[in-house]
């Protein structure tokens, strides 16, 4: 089972990963988290879910902390923690600050389901 966190300030967008992974979901090949703030996904990162996800998906551009602030601070907690940065900013320079706070990938809006999946279905196996 993959375990894997959404953070996304838009609910649309958190609904949409629900209904894109729900065979998976039923399945149990993925078991999904979803916040809608930077602040609550660190929280549940520090608290309950401490050590328990496997891939967080971060959208970049968020009211409070963004994405970049997020995935500065899931580092600090856990160095190896993967994270997928999310935006409709697809140009080199977010995508070069995504990498360089330590980044895994970095996947453009609107996101391609199906790519995606393959992604973390690939990076489990390996």
């Amino acid at each position: 089972m993959i375990r894997l966190m959404v953070v996304d300030d838009e609910k649309d967008s958190l609904l949409l990963y629900k209904l894109m992974f729900r065979k998976e979901i039923k399945n149990q090949q993925v078991e999904l988290y979803c916040y809608d703030s930077g602040e609550k996904a660190l929280k549940a990162l520090k608290n309950e879910l401490s050590g328990k996800v496997d891939l967080v998906l971060s959208d970049i551009n968020m009211p409070n902390m963004d994405g970049f602030e997020l995935l500065k601070e899931i580092k600090k907690i856990n160095q190896r923690q993967n994270v997928y940065m999310v935006s409709a900013y697809g140009d080199d320079i977010h995508v070069n600050e995504a990498k360089s706070l330590g980044a895994s990938d970095y996947i453009s809006k609107p996101v391609n389901f199906p790519y995606l999946k393959e992604l973390i279905f690939q990076a489990r196996a390996a």
